[in-house]
Order: structure tokens, then C-alpha cells, then sequence
């Protein structure tokens, strides 16, 4: 009633985030459950589950919050059910379409299972630990003073998922390599971040110590770091891209880096 005097209609706030995880269903192909603690196999039906994407919908479609934000990292296994537990009347605001925006992300592809692991010492699922990684920096768009958005975020995801499993687990078929998110035509800044630096880690063969060595950006090919004197070890701290390293002498020796943002790099020439 407040918000109706005051002429903003149901919204509430600017944005919702909700996330997820646990055990998990899907139900039907546009919907994916998180299981309650009282659930069982014979038990996941009204009352025993929570639907991740129909709560997002919901807020959408009624015009709550300018954005929606939804995080689901857990199993999408198919596993009907009589009845879904959809308890709300939907709210509807007719302009919501052209003014809510949304991101939905799931840490596994419809039908698939999910995997969680231990990751620098904490058992995280590892969607989950992407999706950390991405949000404290690793994710930002590039000269953009630290923005993440819902694209930088989503290339990310995509990119870096698998950069957490190990070699024996990316041969696994059934351990997911990257995320499922839905493409909604939009994007709007997620977060302003200090942009995060990695350490990075150059071996120097013999006879390239005490040359004079320059790491170029892997764009426009700037020098961001460079030493007039190669040592063995040359370590440096980079933001996350790709780079050009390259020893200054007789003849030109040149090697490039990748720095993913998920953790440190070693490099050689």
C-alpha cells in the first residue's frame, strides 16, 4: 500500500540475489529444484523442495526489483514429481518485461549432475568456487576500472570452470566442464571491484639472464612490466589477460602468458 501512494507500483529495490545449493532435480525441463533437509527419494514433491528459477520468475514477472539475480549450484538430474511446489499467486506488472533485467546462472546443464570438491582446503561446489573467483575480480572487464557484468561474468564461467578440476576429472564425462546459463538479451553492470593482480612466474634460461626483458599486454602491446637485467626467476604480478614476454638481445626470444585469474602462472622461455 505504501509503494502504491507512492506511485512506484510493487517494487521494492534495485536488485535480488538469490542462490542456491545442495542436493537438486529438475522436475521439468524449465524448472530446477533444491531439495529441503527433510527430503528423501521418496519424498521430493511439495513441501520437500524449493524451485530456484519459478522464485526468480516470480520477482520478475511482478516488477519487484529492477534486476534479478539467481545462482543454482547443485544436481539438475531428472526426477518428475506429481505436482510442483508453485504456492504463490503470481503478481503482475505489465512493464517488468521491458524493464526488470536478469541473470540466471546453473552450475551444471539440465539432466547433469553437479560436483563439489575440495578447493583451497573448503569443500565448495565447483561452480561455486568460479563463481567466488569471478566476483572478488576475476571477472572484470578489461579497462573498465574494476566492472564486472553479466557478460564479463558469464565469459568467465564459461571459460575458467574446468581450470578448477584436474586432468583424471576433466576426462570424466559425467563431471560437469562449464555452466548453463541463459542468454537474456541484456546486461547491466554486477559489481566495482580493485582490480585483482596474480602472481605470475618467468624462468629465465642461462643465457638469457641479465638481458633486458619487457612484458607487453597481449591488446595493444604496451609494456606494463620490465627489468633491465633478466634475473633466473623473474616474478611479477599481472591482472588477469594475455601477455607478451619477451628478452631484448642478440636475437629476440619471445613467450606468451596467459593469466586466467584462478591462480598463479609459470612461464618459461
Amino acid at each position: 500500500m505504501k509503494n502504491q501512494g507512492e506511485g512506484r507500483g510493487l517494487r521494492i529495490g534495485r536488485r535480488l540475489y538469490l542462490y542456491m545449493s545442495g542436493h537438486g532435480f529438475t522436475p521439468r525441463d524449465d524448472q530446477t529444484g533444491l531439495l529441503t533437509a527433510n527430503a528423501t527419494r521418496m519424498r521430493v514433491g511439495p513441501g520437500f523442495h524449493i524451485l530456484g528459477q519459478y522464485n526468480a520468475d516470480w520477482f520478475y514477472k511482478a516488477g519487484c526489483f529492477d534486476e534479478i539475480v539467481l545462482f543454482m549450484d547443485c544436481c539438475r538430474e531428472i526426477y518428475q514429481v506429481p505436482a510442483l511446489n508453485m504456492p504463490y499467486r503470481d503478481l503482475i506488472d505489465e512493464d517488468a518485461v521491458n524493464r526488470v533485467k536478469r541473470f540466471y546462472a546453473f552450475g551444471t546443464k539440465w539432466s547433469r549432475l553437479s560436483r563439489e570438491k575440495k578447493i583451497d582446503g573448503v569443500i565448495h561446489g565447483v561452480f561455486t568456487a568460479a563463481l567466488l573467483k569471478g566476483l572478488k575480480g576475476a571477472a572484470c572487464e578489461p579497462n573498465s576500472g574494476g566492472q564486472i557484468t553479466v557478460d564479463s561474468l558469464r565469459n568467465f564461467l564459461y571459460n575458467n570452470m574446468k581450470n578448477f578440476l584436474t586432468p583424471k576429472e576433466l576426462t570424466d564425462p559425467d563431471i560437469p566442464k562449464e555452466p548453463d546459463i541463459p542468454n537474456f538479451g541484456s546486461s547491466f553492470v554486477l559489481a566495482t571491484v580493485p582490480v585483482p593482480k596474480y602472481p605470475v612466474t618467468i624462468h629465465v634460461p642461462p643465457d638469457l639472464v641479465g638481458k633486458k626483458a619487457e612484458i607487453l599486454d597481449g591488446k595493444d602491446f604496451n609494456v606494463v612490466e620490465s627489468t633491465t637485467a633478466a634475473p633466473p626467476v623473474w616474478p611479477v604480478s599481472l591482472e588477469r589477460g594475455k601477455y607478451l614476454a619477451e628478452v631484448l638481445g642478440d636475437g629476440l626470444r619471445r613467450t606468451t602468458i596467459t593469466v586466467s585469474g584462478t591462480g598463479g602462472v609459470d612461464v618459461s622461455f
